[in-house]
């Protein structure tokens, strides 16, 4: 079984600009990519993951070998997926990644022990002079298989994907109640819950009107901001950090909303629908 772990991280200033050539290297491997493959597409060949890679590697540039070849890889792994996703008509054929629309992120994998390592809560990464600090510890216990560093509203966050070596640890962290439950969502409450004896409402909360208010706040705010500005960015980053505050807050509400459900209950009704003619 594998797991996510998702927490904000603490990096220093050299690794804050180390950061942003990542972000920069992983979205020009994306986009050399896909134009490697569109090539070899026209050219009636049917390219893949692999083959894309190896063209790359054999024209990389000599600036190119500061990074790790490892966020090449990720990069490439996730056109191939895009690709896929396309050929299956799930998604619309994949676009060239944008500075200023697509979201910083970089990815790293394991390769061995010392390509990914936790050590006084700290995070080693490869080609990274410094520890980079963590602000809580990893809750699972097994191996890091991946980590994807991203950056939101000039903040860092490190998402771990964790191979878990006794999975009877989650499998076993609530008792069985035996309990059945019915759940019923709503647009004024968000979910109303039933057993056998109460009801249980559930109303999203109270402190999103001011959040909302507030980015329109802020946006009419923007909208007087010359595009570009110090008095712009400023203001912008704003407007995300509240952004930011209103997705925390409704994750949190979810997360322990099923957590509760989980916990308490552990079956759901068997019902048919029927249709009066």
């Amino acid at each position: 079984m594998i797991l996510t772990h998702k927490m904000e991280i603490k990096p220093n200033k050299t690794i804050i600009k180390l950061f942003e050539k990542y972000f920069g290297y992983s979205r020009y491997c994306y986009n050399k990519g896909l134009s490697i493959w569109e090539e070899e597409y026209s050219k009636g060949n049917k390219p893949n993951g692999r083959k894309v890679r190896d063209i790359f590697k054999s024209i990389k540039q000599e600036w190119e070998k500061e990074y790790s070849p490892v966020v090449l890889d990720t990069a490439i792994e996730d056109l191939e997926k895009a690709y896929n996703m396309f050929y299956k008509k799930i998604n619309k054929k994949p676009k060239f990644k944008s500075k200023k629309i697509n979201k910083n992120s970089f990815r790293v994998y394991r390769k061995c022990d010392s390509t990914i390592r936790i050590k006084h809560n700290k995070l080693y990464l490869p080609r990274f002079p410094y520890g980079i600090k963590l602000t809580e510890n990893i809750r699972f216990n097994g191996t890091i298989k991946t980590c994807t560093i991203t950056k939101k509203a000039n903040r860092y966050f490190a998402s771990f994907s964790i191979e878990l070596k006794n999975e009877t640890e989650i499998k076993n962290k609530f008792p069985t109640t035996n309990k059945v439950a019915g759940i019923d969502l709503g647009l004024k409450t968000f979910a109303v819950l039933a057993d056998d004896k109460y009801f249980y409402k559930y109303f999203y909360p109270s402190k999103l009107k001011a959040y909302y208010a507030k980015i329109n706040y802020l946006n009419r705010k923007l909208s007087k901001k010359q595009k570009g500005s110090n008095k712009f960015n400023v203001m912008k980053t704003k407007l995300q950090r509240t952004y930011l505050r209103i997705f925390n807050i409704q994750m949190d509400f979810l997360q322990k909303l099923t957590t509760n459900i989980i916990k308490n209950y552990d079956k759901r009704f068997k019902c048919k629908w029927y249709v009066k003619e």
